[in-house]
């Protein structure tokens, strides 16, 4: 599906979600987009980078972004690349029905200004999905108190467990956070992006925004980190406790078979010398 929208006087939003044969070709023809633009569009293992076509004159930029928790199948991965191909007045955004919230969201920045170009939504859209990362960072960190709680209470391997889950999540924010972040930097060095005062200024916003989520998310895994490990510890001791009382039992009640049985044997062996 494509749809087309004008953001401002010198940007128009070429929506493209999920297209199909036809709809790739007429964005090739009209737009100059490639196979391989296609490729990195619907390529779920790309990070955070950029890249320059000169001879179609399109900058390429990767964002790894949240993805909405409201319909995320859990199967998927919690974080996804979303892909904007532009140029000085046109910005097409690659989603899926998966990502497709994302230009819904783009869609209602209130910060775009009538002049904006392309890059300027790109940068505006950027730095709001840089702050779903807080959100998401803080709902963990919340999940991780409630478990934490409940643990004090009884140490259970399904707590223990879910807090492994929780680490694993942010290891993905991790990375996408950090992606993001060389990014950024790569835009503010770069010379085919040629971005003006304001706009650098912008990213300079973004990175400390990106920056301040890792730290976030760097204090909240430690704490996880700390917290399984030593409600793990409290379990395998109690396990070993549990086995040792359990042998002990096994060998109070082979205690009983065992003296019948040396009884036994010597009162067979009596009989026998009786009998000789």
């Amino acid at each position: 599906m494509i749809r087309f929208d004008n953001l401002s006087e010198n940007c128009e939003l070429i929506d493209v979600v999920d297209p199909d044969d036809e709809e790739k070709q007429h964005l090739k023809n009209s737009y100059g987009v490639t196979d391989e633009h296609l490729g990195y569009a619907y390529d779920y293992d790309e990070r955070a980078r950029m890249e320059y076509d000169e001879d179609a004159n399109l900058m390429t930029i990767i964002y790894d972004t949240v993805m909405d928790s409201s319909d995320r199948n859990p199967e998927l991965d919690p974080t996804a690349p979303v892909m904007f191909l532009f140029n000085r007045s046109k910005l097409i955004v690659f989603t899926s029905s998966n990502t497709h919230f994302i230009t819904d969201r783009i869609k209602t920045i209130k910060k775009i200004q009538p002049e904006d170009e392309p890059l300027d939504v790109v940068l505006r859209a950027m730095y709001m999905l840089s702050g779903s990362y807080f959100n998401v960072i803080h709902k963990i960190d919340t999940s991780r108190q409630r478990l934490q709680k409940s643990l004090k209470k009884r140490v259970n391997k399904s707590s223990i467990t879910q807090l492994t889950g929780l680490q694993t999540q942010l290891v993905y924010y991790l990375t996408s956070l950090r992606s993001n972040t060389s990014l950024l930097t790569d835009l503010q060095h770069s010379k085919e992006m040629r971005a003006s005062d304001d706009q650098l200024e912008m990213i300079e916003d973004d990175v400390i925004e990106l920056q301040q989520g890792l730290e976030m998310a760097n204090m909240a895994s430690d704490v996880i980190s700390h917290v399984a490990d030593a409600y793990k510890s409290v379990l395998d001791t109690d396990l070993n406790n549990t086995m040792k009382l359990l042998t002990i039992y096994s060998i109070l009640l082979a205690l009983p078979q065992l003296v019948f049985g040396f009884y036994g044997q010597t009162l067979s062996y009596r009989l026998f010398q009786a009998d000789g």
